[in-house]
C-alpha cells in the first residue's frame, strides 16, 4: 500500500445501491486491493459486497456476530449459497427467511 487513503461515503439510510453501483464498487476494490467498510441494512448487498459481515446488536456498538462469506465472484443471487448466506443473516437476525431473490 502506498500510504493513500480514500473515503467513500454515502448519506443514505436505508437505500440501497444498484448492482451497477456495487460492481463499480468491487472494481474500486479489486484496482486499490485496500479493505474497504460498508454500512447498508440490506441484506442481499451484504453479501452481493462482502468477504465479512459485521452483524451489529440492537445494542449501540455492540457486535452480534461476525460471518466469513466464503462464494466466489461474481455472485449470483439466485444461487443456493447466496440464499443460504441469506437465510442465515435473517435467522441471525430474527428476520424471516424470504429473500429478494
Amino acid at each position: 500500500m502506498n500510504g493513500e487513503m480514500t473515503l467513500v461515503a454515502r448519506n443514505s439510510h436505508y437505500e440501497t445501491v444498484s448492482m451497477t453501483r456495487s460492481a463499480e464498487l468491487l472494481d474500486i476494490w479489486a484496482e486499490t486491493d485496500q479493505s474497504v467498510v460498508f454500512v447498508t441494512h440490506d441484506i442481499d448487498e451484504a453479501v452481493t459486497l462482502a468477504d465479512k459481515i459485521v452483524i451489529m446488536d440492537a445494542e449501540p456498538g455492540t457486535v452480534q456476530s461476525t460471518l466469513s462469506i466464503d462464494f466466489s465472484r461474481p455472485r449470483d443471487r439466485t444461487a443456493t449459497a447466496f440464499v443460504d448466506y441469506v437465510a442465515q443473516i435473517r435467522d441471525e437476525l430474527g428476520s424471516p427467511t424470504e429473500t429478494n431473490c
